[in-house]
């Protein structure tokens, strides 16, 4: 199949079920969403989780009890109820949730964000109406507080947003209380002195032998998209963001260790660096951030991944708050916006907003290192280059109606003799209640540096285009999802993560999903993929076809098996691969989880271009003890084969263990140890036949919001080989406190 062939077969494919779907008039049923009207307040209102002011009595109330997951025509009762009201600074909302079994409650104190195996209630709402983004809040029955922004248009969840809001739970006979003040700063929305009306959904999530989602309406399953379906909730008449400033100057003292020529750990002084972050709402619908000699450091360590006979780099989510903050604003189907690439900024500004059907953000930053990803069809490398470049972003989006959007998107970098440039245009359309279309096109230009092409071998002129295109159908129980995608060779987006180009494939990916009501397996299902990809100059590179069978079991159990058919080219010779993936995971109660996943068969040894036999298996456990201990263990394995002898094996246990003394306080430990062994004399090049890598972190965190903190921590890091123990190689101190100032 050539190029022009494909092309042809993916339109037609689309174009045939875009019409087979308005032939059969496939019509979805009305939905039940409420018309709500939120009361204005005078009360004062004490957020303590007990419900001891008056008015809470005197407002209507809302009823959680319409099931959406697993079963959606299932009502709950007794179920839980809300009551929402709001005042001149605050959104309020108090649930009270009643459960006929409150002993199996599940409730731990832990840091904010890391709830979601408990029980919670919360709130979705929809600021501008627009059916496309929200934020939601979400509270366990401590009060230990979740909040995310939903994107329909992506349909994406992002835990990493982080507002200041006030919550409280607590525990009761009959099951917990919980009350929420999400201050209107904190929001955007449409400017106007009038009422106004917002989306609304207010959420119960119960985790028992299966996941049940309780919401105050019924959603349908066999119509796309979410926040099309929820509640309508109108009120809100003048309220303001106020002056929506928010200042946070914050300071860090750093000390690192590092061992010298003569084997001696040489202490350091100690650096002191202050900065400062600044927020200011310019209206209800227009943010501005900016930060001054930020500081960056990871308080967190990056999750556990092995390098080992890896093809292509590896990515790293971001967790910097700068660049979090309006980050959907920014997003494309192809991920030409990856923050991360912006290592060291000295300093940032990013303004984003919305007015009426007009989205839009630009940021800009200045870096003092250049991490650059080299793209390729066989696989991708990171470069670094010790100099500063200026990285600018802009996106804009229109909304057009309730079904379609178009976007334009722009990056730009440059530096001393080195430009990099991406302009693109996306849109989402959403054809009927079960039909969704998606596209992309991109074009970038490069000029490389002279050190990048002496370096890495690399062009010092190029350009590319790429193109995406994706088309599924989705109801209750199966659907289809057809995809193109072309990228050209001198493609290259380096403020994004694009690690593959010179190809072009199609895909076809189908499954069909049945529940039960009753029975040990009570949710299973079937999918199966077809895909072809070829390099640039229409040779077959890779030719794929998998099918899963997955099954869902009593106490939130879930088991898959995938076996997969491949034949990939690699460095001019075809392999002919057939292995099996597997995975499994249970929650069995709210003190133990434990998940299992892995792979095993035929595989390739990318090193030195080979036919290979692989086994990898990653078993991770995490164990609750009382309320406030928690001790999570992973452990990463893979080991390859070459010719019947063992080329490599590799372990990667890692283990966090966390003390959680109140919902501001916790200390933290974090043991990551790396072994990889390796079998010498099936290598062509000289290589250690043993590599140790131990890191070791203790973090004490005082966390008054996600702005006001206090941090204590320290860094280990020793290595080790075949010819030596495991030594000291740098150990660091560091200490970190910021304080955020509102009006």
């Amino acid at each position: 199949m050539n190029r022009l062939e494909m092309r042809a077969w993916i339109l037609k494919s689309i174009l045939g079920l875009v019409l087979a779907t308005y032939l059969t008039g496939m019509a979805s049923q009305p939905g039940e969403a409420q018309q709500i009207h939120a009361v204005k307040i005078t009360d004062e209102i004490l957020i303590d989780g007990s419900l001891d002011e008056a008015i809470w009595s005197e407002l209507t109330p809302i009823h959680i009890k319409y099931e959406s997951w697993p079963d959606e025509t299932r009502i709950v009762v007794p179920g839980a109820v809300a009551r929402i009201a709001y005042d001149q600074k605050y959104l309020y909302a108090a649930i009270v949730v009643s459960d006929p079994e409150p002993e199996k409650i599940r409730a731990h104190l832990t840091d904010r964000d890391r709830a979601f195996n408990d029980d919670f209630v919360g709130i979705v709402i929809d600021t501008f109406n627009d059916e496309r983004r929200a934020y939601e809040f979400f509270v366990n029955p401590l009060g230990i507080q979740m909040d995310l922004i939903k994107d329909d248009v992506a349909n994406t969840e992002d835990s990493s947003w982080d507002a200041i809001w006030h919550s409280a739970g607590q525990l009761v006979e009959t099951g917990y209380v919980v009350e929420m003040a999400i201050p209107f700063n904190q929001l955007r929305f449409q400017k106007g002195n009038g009422p106004q009306t917002w989306g609304l959904d207010v959420i119960r999530v119960l985790p028992r032998d299966q996941r049940q989602v309780i919401r105050i309406q019924k959603i349908n399953p066999n119509k796309s998209g979410y926040l099309n379906q929820i509640s309508k909730i109108s009120g809100f008449q003048n309220v303001s963001s106020g002056s929506n400033l928010q200042i946070t100057p914050s300071f860090t003292a750093f000390r690192r260790d590092v061992r010298d020529e003569s084997g001696d750990l040489a202490k350091s002084d100690s650096a002191e660096d202050p900065g400062l972050f600044i927020k200011w709402g310019i209206t209800p619908n227009v943010t501005l951030n900016a930060v001054v000699n930020p500081d960056f450091s990871q308080v967190e360590a990056d999750a556990a991944q092995l390098t080992a006979n890896n093809q292509f780099a590896l990515f790293f989510d971001e967790k910097r708050p700068l660049f979090l903050e309006g980050a959907d604003y920014f997003h494309t189907p192809v991920k030409v916006v990856h923050t991360r690439m912006i290592a060291d900024p000295s300093e940032a500004v990013k303004v984003t907003g919305k007015q009426g059907s007009h989205n839009f953000g630009i940021f800009m930053a200045r870096d003092k290192v250049t991490n650059i990803l080299l793209p390729g069809l066989e696989g991708s490398s990171l470069a670094n280059l010790d100099q500063e470049t200026r990285d600018t972003v802009a996106r804009y989006r229109r909304d057009f109606g309730k079904k379609a959007t178009l976007g334009l998107i722009l990056t730009d970098r440059e530096g001393d003799g080195y430009e990099n440039q991406v302009v693109g245009v996306d849109g989402k359309w959403r054809l009927t209640n079960k039909d969704t279309f998606v596209f992309q096109a991109l074009a970038s230009r490069t000029q490389n540096p002279l050190a990048l092409e002496s370096s890495q071998a690399v062009a010092d002129d190029f350009s590319g285009k790429a193109i995406l295109l994706n088309y599924w159908h989705s109801v209750k129980n199966w659907w289809v999802d057809l995809a193109y995608h072309q990228f050209d060779e001198g493609f290259r987006a380096d403020l994004g993560f694009v690690g593959q180009v010179n190809y072009h494939k199609a895909s076809v990916f189908t499954g069909y999903n049945w529940l039960r009501d009753s029975g040990f397996f009570s949710r299973n299902g079937i999918s199966t993929r077809v895909q072809r990809t070829e390099d640039g100059n229409g040779q077959l590179y890779l030719e794929e076809a998998w099918i899963e069978f997955s099954a869902g079991m009593p106490r939130q159990s879930f088991a898959s098996l995938t076996p997969v058919h491949r034949s990939q080219v690699f460095k001019g010779v075809t392999y002919d691969l057939f292995f099996n993936e597997f995975f499994f995971e249970t929650k069995p109660g709210g003190m133990v989880s434990f998940s299992l996943s892995g792979s095993y068969g035929d595989w390739i040894d990318f090193s030195q271009g080979r036919p290979a036999e692989r086994f990898n298996a990653s078993p991770s456990v995490s164990l609750n003890l009382g309320r406030r201990f928690r001790l999570q263990f992973q452990h990463l394995h893979s080991q390859l084969d070459v010719e019947g002898t063992r080329l490599f094996t590799a372990e990667m246990p890692q283990l966090n263990v966390t003390w959680q003394k109140s919902r501001r306080l916790f200390v933290r430990t974090i043991l990551q140890y790396a072994d990889i062994r390796r079998n010498d004399a099936l290598y062509q090049e000289p290589v250690e036949t043993e590599t140790r890598d131990l890191q070791a972190q203790i973090l004490f965190s005082y966390k008054v919001n996600p702005q006001t903190v206090f941090f204590v921590g320290y860094n280990d890091n020793r290595n080790g080989n075949d010819q030596m123990d495991l030594i000291q190689l740098d150990r660091s101190f560091f200490l970190k406190g910021s304080y955020a100032w509102t009006r």
